[in-house]
């Protein structure tokens, strides 16, 4: 079998962690023996018209035996996205050719998002007649104004109803998405994101705070406002007034970071108060591992993978009920905290460090890996293609 998958953000440079989770979906994938290879279609819809720049970009490289190819375009009209979503579509259609002489047509498509990798892919399926598959994680189909516009609500349809099969990451995502797009209850499988192997080992080690008599708290995501980093800082304020040596580490980065970090300083909690900015995936690990508790209070997930990972490390979470965590979460992991209050957010917190030893950390590791493993996954989305062949 040979897939090509298509996703809606990757990285253009071999030393980049952008979309490091489809790399790694990848690169699953073919440890299942399935041929595979990467093709990135994006668009920049704010672009203005330059001399000195050109319009199309492709490139195409070998990514430790990954063959990564991509089309970049810009857009050529203000305000219409029906005519500049054309042009992507046009534009991928000769590299994709050249990604086809070089590895051989593939069997099936595996888009993740509608826009814009969906789009691509709905038009090689008119144009070369393969079939695709999409797995939908864009929270911005929920949370952002795309289904005001009458043309977003149309492409949605369109691609969703033409695919083979569709993909959602959690229970709560799939009856958003029907709800809010009038889509048939049956639209959408739910298969969970897989969790990286590389967070499973270790788990349950004792970390640093356990020598230094610290609680420490881990959160790591961008630093955006559907992040609701706000009511982790307040809520982390109150728990320290119970326990004045308590620690919060948060990684990321974001558009948030600044005003972010002058609220700590508002709170009265900057010292007690890290940022650390983007972390790589090694690096988050060592984060989780170096912590006592991981704590979200995401005000929307279509999944929640940095919970999954970790859950993987064996450490027990808060989150707020955000959506994709209600599918994560068991009372033997940690606490779902039903309203996004900083009473709530903070009791959650200072029950957790409380009883913090009633979590068995290899317990905790083992239900996340029998739920959100790699093999699991992987083997359930490699049936699924097989019954996406047979019916196309």
């Amino acid at each position: 079998m040979h897939v090509l998958v298509l996703p809606s953000w990757y990285k253009t440079t071999k030393d980049n962690i952008v979309g490091s989770f489809f790399e790694e979906q990848a690169r699953a994938i073919i440890s299942a023996g399935i041929k595979v290879g990467i093709f990135y279609p994006s668009i920049d819809l704010d672009y203005r018209l330059s001399a000195q720049e050109p319009l199309r970009e492709t490139m195409d490289f070998i990514d430790n035996g990954l063959p990564t190819y991509s089309c970049s375009v810009r857009s050529i009209v203000p305000r219409s996205r029906a005519l500049n979503y054309k042009f992507l579509q046009t534009s991928s259609v000769n590299h994709f050719k050249k990604y086809c002489s070089d590895y051989g047509t593939p069997d099936l498509i595996h888009a993740h998002c509608v826009f814009s990798a969906g789009i691509v892919a709905n038009h090689f399926f008119k144009n070369f007649n393969i079939p695709y598959i999409i797995t939908e994680h864009y929270t911005g189909l929920i949370i952002s104004n795309i289904s005001k516009y009458a043309f977003n609500r149309k492409i949605i349809r369109k691609v969703y109803s033409e695919s083979v099969s569709n993909i959602v990451v959690s229970n709560s995502f799939s009856s958003d998405l029907c709800s809010k797009y009038d889509l048939p209850h049956d639209t959408f499988h739910v298969l969970p994101n897989m969790v990286n192997s590389l967070f499973f080992r270790e788990a349950g080690r004792l970390c640093e705070s356990a020598e230094t008599g610290e609680f420490r708290i881990f959160t790591n995501s961008l630093l955006t406002e559907k992040k609701n980093h706000r009511l982790l800082l307040s809520s982390f304020s109150e728990a320290l007034k119970v326990f004045p040596r308590l620690k919060l580490v948060i990684g990321g980065d974001g558009e948030l970071k600044r005003d972010l970090m002058l609220f700590t300083g508002e709170l009265g909690v900057e010292e007690n108060v890290c940022f650390l900015g983007v972390l790589t995936r090694e690096e988050v690990r060592r984060q989780i591992l170096n912590s006592d508790l991981f704590v979200s209070t995401s005000s929307y997930e279509t999944f929640g993978i940095a919970i999954a990972e970790a859950l993987a490390c064996g450490k027990p979470v808060v989150a707020t009920n955000s959506g994709g965590p209600a599918d994560i979460l068991t009372p033997s992991d940690g606490i779902l905290v039903q309203r996004h209050t900083v009473k709530d957010v903070a009791d959650a917190i200072i029950y957790m460090i409380q009883n913090i030893k009633d979590y068995n950390p290899d317990d905790i590791s083992l239900r996340c890996k029998e739920r959100f493993g790699e093999k699991n996954v992987i083997d359930q989305l490699v049936a699924m293609y097989n019954t996406c062949l047979e019916i196309k």
